[in-house]
């Protein structure tokens, strides 16, 4: 059996500017994942600062959102696949779209070091249906989205607006597909 482990949420430096992403400064400050492969997740990310004043403290504390964006799975290493042009051009899109959020990246590395295997693109399939919970655009840039749906649990039409349904409630608990509080 293959195991996975999950590393980051790593910031991706972006020039604030321009809204580019700087890939030779993330490399620098994250070295050791070069040459690694697996999977990897491009999230846009919100930070909010909540204040817990209390008569004897005083508490802040920073909160992430990340939502997931983009996967991709590699062949040679991250290094070179998960800032390519075709992905650079992908990112630096959303990053102008999404002018409050910043980029973040999780690598997701298998324990043995294996070219792109049957374990990657199961983890990688799972990953976007479960991505698609909370992003129904996320996807891979094959672009190829389901032509299904569980009503009330996965892939809604967005267009349709949404109706409480408590066996989906029921369902999503039962098959740990809830999502943490959402983040506002």
């Amino acid at each position: 059996m293959t195991e996975f482990q999950i590393y980051g949420s790593f910031d991706i430096p972006f020039d604030k500017k321009e809204r580019k992403v700087l890939t030779e400064k993330f490399w620098s400050m994250h070295k050791k994942y070069y040459n690694c492969i697996g999977c990897y997740i491009y999230s846009i990310t919100t930070k909010k600062k909540i204040s817990n004043v209390s008569k004897y403290s005083k508490k802040i504390e920073i909160k992430y959102h990340h939502i997931p964006y983009y996967i991709g799975t590699t062949i040679s290493s991250f290094g070179t696949e998960c800032f390519s042009n075709k992905n650079l051009k992908f990112f630096n899109e959303s990053l102008s779209k999404y002018t409050r959020y910043n980029p973040s990246l999780f690598f997701i590395i298998p324990n043995k070091l294996k070219k792109e295997s049957k374990d990657m693109k199961e983890l990688k399939t799972f990953l976007i249906q479960a991505g698609r919970i909370v992003n129904p655009a996320f996807t891979d840039l094959n672009g190829k989205l389901p032509v299904w749906s569980i009503k009330g649990i996965i892939n809604p039409d967005p267009c349709k607006k949404a109706r409480k349904i408590k066996e989906a409630d029921t369902f999503k608990k039962m098959m740990g597909l809830t999502l943490p509080e959402k983040f506002t």
